[in-house]
């Protein structure tokens, strides 16, 4: 459909329910111990990274989440930029899209003049913004382990009745 090249950043992050409960502060279990702790403290990093470091002092262990075919899609979205970086997504994200953070494709810095002309119409528009030719996104399939159907949020991955499920979010 479009013949410009948008970078698509493929790093798949693996999510326990706790990471993404104590994160995003979402699972009513760690909300009491959120509101104790000072923030961003006692919690594996989420992003960003560089997922290709196998040194770190992170000393909490997590069980790797199920199979994504045993568990319910709930949410698809992306990011401007991939979050974390990699050997393929090296270059700290700059300019319009810049203070999202992140990283660009290492591609991107190859694109010609002709790949980088904006195009007549919007790509992607939204309330934060239109892509342009050479950016770099990162997609997101959000998996839940809770009874629950896709949605508009993160929230959709929550349900009344699994307090605390499993998420895993590939990319």
């Amino acid at each position: 459909m479009f013949k410009t090249r948008i970078m698509l950043a493929l790093a798949a992050t693996f999510l326990s329910s706790a990471v993404f409960a104590d994160t995003h502060g979402h699972a009513a279990a760690h909300a009491e111990h959120a509101a104790e702790a000072p923030a961003c403290t006692g919690f594996g990093p989420q992003t960003p990274r560089d997922i290709d470091s196998r040194h770190g002092e992170n000393k909490i262990a997590f069980s790797l989440s199920p199979n994504y075919k045993d568990m319910n899609l709930c949410n698809i979205h992306f990011h401007v930029n991939a979050e974390h970086k990699a050997k393929d997504f090296s270059i700290h994200a700059q300019g319009e899209h810049g203070a999202e953070g992140g990283y660009q494709c290492n591609m991107s810095k190859h694109l010609s003049a002709a790949e980088l002309a904006p195009t007549a119409e919007a790509v992607c528009p939204s309330e934060h913004g239109d892509l342009k030719p050479g950016d770099t996104i990162e997609v997101h399939w959000v998996h839940s382990s809770a009874p629950v159907t896709p949605g508009p949020t993160l929230g959709a991955c929550l349900s009344d009745n699994v307090k605390n499920p499993d998420l895993r979010v590939e990319g």
